[in-house]
């Protein structure tokens, strides 16, 4: 069958108006890389029941017409078959938790700084904080506006509150989490510059992303390994202009090898970018989460498992598939529709018991 026969063929498809489910690809989407694909005659599905793994043009939001839902057939294949050289689909067959030894404390599971929830953002100080204790790790040390203390603290009690770190940060601290609600005046800038000169893993999000994409003399200080989770418009201040999805991640796979960081792309199919340029896709989550406050909870468990002597990598690939997990757990008891940060925060603790 020659091509204009197909491309009929596909038309007529569509135009009949009855469901469509797609073997392995939707005829006339490419697998990987759609920038040269016209996309004019395209199967749309209502599903498409793929081979062993995801195609990657299935996790950009732009093919997700054309693909519908889908759904994963096990046929077999090695066990090292990757679909793409370029991308791991990470599941929950990839999550490993470390165990808790018997003599364990609060002493020796971690210490988080959380510096955030300025000005009119208490509300993210509180979500980061209490997505971080509810991640596992001992101590919380908030720094927030003085304002925000009694709010903090009657939230979440078992958080310490610090109110000043111009000098330097308190001794304990393992990890930092940074930027929710930071605020982006000389301030902010003052308080980054300081983190950033530390020498402790770093998860950097929210506003001091925006401040470090202002100021390349700042970007060149992020200390390597560290976490940088921006939304869509975020890294787009950070990488540049972009003009397609997979533009879009070469741009930020480039990024992440240039600076030495882990870059986390928000969204359905989060995608992590390292600095050896590989690229981790999260499978978990759902639409429930597109609500404010969900980024400040990543940042607290993702700075958690930093806390707890996780790797870079591992807090980041576990950090982001347990805040979506947790959220498909909000999912199943109420639903997608009305779901909050908070609803994500208090099923953190089934999530990592699930595993």
């Amino acid at each position: 069958m020659n091509l204009q026969k197909i491309n009929l063929l596909i038309d007529q498809i569509n135009a009949s108006k009855k469901r469509v489910v797609a073997v392995d690809l939707p005829s006339g989407l490419f697998c990987d890389d759609n920038r040269s694909n016209s996309l004019k005659h395209v199967i749309i599905a209502n599903q498409t029941i793929t081979f062993q793994a995801p195609k990657l043009s299935f996790l950009f939001p732009e093919y997700a017409k054309y693909v519908g839902d889908f759904h994963i057939a096990d046929i077999g294949l090695s066990a090292n078959f990757k679909e793409s050289p370029s991308a791991i689909f990470f599941t929950r067959k990839d999550i490993s938790l470390k165990s808790r030894n018997l003599f364990s404390h609060k002493g020796t599971n971690g210490y988080l700084l959380v510096v955030a929830g300025f000005k009119n953002y208490g509300g993210a100080a509180i979500l980061t904080s209490k997505a971080a204790m509810r991640t596992g790790c001992g101590y919380v040390a908030t720094h927030t506006h003085s304002e925000t203390k009694t709010a903090l603290l009657s939230s979440i009690p078992e958080c310490l509150f610090i109110e000043d770190i111009k000098l330097k940060i308190p001794e304990k601290t393992n990890a930092i989490a940074i930027g929710p609600g930071l605020g982006t005046d000389s301030a902010a800038m003052k308080i980054l510059e300081l983190i950033v000169s530390q020498t402790k893993p770093l998860v950097i999000d929210a506003d001091a992303i925006n401040l470090i994409a202002g100021s390349k003399k700042l970007l060149s200080k992020i200390p390597a390994n560290s976490i940088l989770t921006p939304h869509p418009g975020e890294l787009e201040r950070l990488i540049g202009k972009f003009k397609s999805a997979e533009e879009t991640l070469e741009k930020q796979i480039k990024f992440s090898k240039k600076h030495s960081v882990f870059v986390v792309q928000k969204g359905a199919f989060s995608k992590i970018t390292c600095p050896d340029g590989a690229v981790i896709i999260n499978s978990s989550g759902n639409p429930g989460m597109a609500s404010a406050g969900m980024g400040d909870v990543l940042t607290g468990m993702i700075g958690s498992l930093l806390s707890q002597s996780y790797s870079p990598k591992e807090a980041v690939t576990l950090g982001v598939f347990l805040h979506g997990y947790a959220a498909d757990l909000v999912q199943r008891k109420q639903g997608e529709r009305g779901m909050i940060a908070s609803d994500v925060i208090d099923q953190i603790p089934l999530a990592l018991n699930a595993f």
